[in-house]
């Protein structure tokens, strides 16, 4: 009597069967024992202790489970409740993936950042110099910008920033597609395994797109509504170029874009990818 008052004492669920199955001693109102059962074989002859395991339980609580089997085909098991440590840990884990997300993720237009950009490109310029296929950058500005942030405020101009980004991102519609903000008013669309031809369907595509958006710019010397430029590179990486050269082109390419009127985009051609720190991007003039 007084050993099963001490087992109902017991912060666990305890039970102990026979070879034959007949459970020999147990606490039975532990609410940890409901659902413990006698395994479907005793494997007789054979001592061992198996590794606890994590069982889940009705109404999101959970179980460590304990194990031991004796020679003769005895089973003894325990479970402890850990429910408050599993929640703790999946809430911990939750903390620390929302970090990550927020490390990688620009907090005004939901994009990825310019961390997140450097290592995705990082990537997929190994993974193109591996498979020697093709990668394209696109490198998107948005015109007039800072005439945009003084006629309508800045407010308006994150608004702006957040109606393009959305643009952009409907442009991505391939598989490995990736969007970032670059910085300011400027994008990125990077394009694994595209090459010039495809860059530059996706590119009018972001102009013509950003036109039927048709969002006033009443300070835009272009036209009444927002308008971008942009510069397209597009190479199959090899050992003379690196992923900067590949930005390098396209911001360079992006300049030649706005120096030639804007609302359009170039193609990185010969001069932009050998172009160096000390050469202007742009003619004289505002951006």
């Amino acid at each position: 009597m007084h050993a099963l008052e001490c087992l109902e004492a017991l912060d666990v669920g305890l039970a102990v069967w026979d070879a034959q199955g007949q459970r020999l001693v147990w606490n039975p109102t532990n609410d940890r024992l409901q659902g413990l059962e006698a395994p479907a074989d005793a494997w007789p002859g054979h001592s061992m202790a198996l590794a606890p395991h994590l069982q889940g339980m009705a109404g999101n609580r959970w179980a460590l489970v304990y194990e031991a089997r004796s020679a003769a085909g005895c089973t003894a098991m325990a479970r402890v409740d850990v429910t408050d440590l599993v929640r703790r840990t999946q809430d911990l884990e939750d903390r620390v993936h929302q970090l990550a997300r927020d490390s990688a993720t620009d907090a005004l237009t939901g994009l990825a950042n310019r961390r997140h950009f450097d290592a995705v490109l990082s990537v997929e310029w190994n993974r193109a110099a591996r498979t020697q296929s093709p990668l394209s950058l696109l490198m998107v500005d948005i015109d007039h910008f800072k005439k945009f942030n003084d006629y309508y405020g800045h407010l308006k101009g994150d608004r702006c920033l957040q109606r393009v980004a959305a643009t952009l991102l409907g442009c991505a519609r391939r598989a490995g597609d990736f969007v970032a903000r670059f910085g300011g008013e400027e994008f990125v669309l990077l394009l694994p395994g595209v090459g010039p031809e495809e860059a530059c369907e996706t590119a009018q595509q972001c102009i013509e797109h950003m036109r039927e958006v048709s969002l006033p710019h009443a300070a835009s010397p272009v036209g009444p509504f927002v308008t971008l430029s942009i510069g397209v590179a597009s190479l199959a990486p090899d050992s003379s170029s690196t992923a900067t050269s590949l930005i390098n082109a396209a911001d360079a390419a992006m300049y030649r874009a706005k120096s030639g009127g804007r609302a359009r985009y170039e193609v990185a051609g010969l001069c932009d990818w050998e172009i160096d720190d000390e050469t202007p991007r742009t003619q004289p003039g505002a951006l």
